[in-house]
């Protein structure tokens, strides 16, 4: 066990030699220099691409209809107030059809056993 730990004090003090340090160096280096590139690039990227998504979902283009398109010259308020109007709910199903028409009296419990 004292040898074992005689070596391990040993190893523990050792160190690259200084052309393998400098390489260690120079790598690193040159991993953090494309990092701070990428993050660099990043936040103008992203504010264009949050630009073009604002522009493409608010901005409107709204042209004139063709003189030749059915629906030209057609006000486009009058539009949205017949679609206000129009009655969306959905049909009763059979479910609320049969709770509609059952009377409200109360129903008497009855029992097997009782006489």
């Amino acid at each position: 066990m004292d040898d074992l730990l005689g070596a391990y004090r040993k190893a523990s003090h050792e160190a690259p030699s200084p052309i393998v340090d400098a390489r260690i160096l120079r790598a690193a280096d040159n991993a953090a220099s494309s990092r701070r590139w990428y993050r660099r690039a990043m936040w103008p990227a992203a504010m264009a691409a949050s630009v073009l998504l604002w522009a493409g979902t608010h901005v409107s283009f709204d042209r004139p209809a063709p003189a030749g398109h059915a629906m030209a010259g057609y006000d486009a308020g009058v539009a949205r107030i017949e679609l206000l109007r129009m009655d969306v709910t959905p049909p009763p199903s059979d479910v609320d059809r049969f709770l509609l028409n059952v009377t409200s009296e109360p129903l008497q419990h009855t029992t097997r056993n009782a006489p």
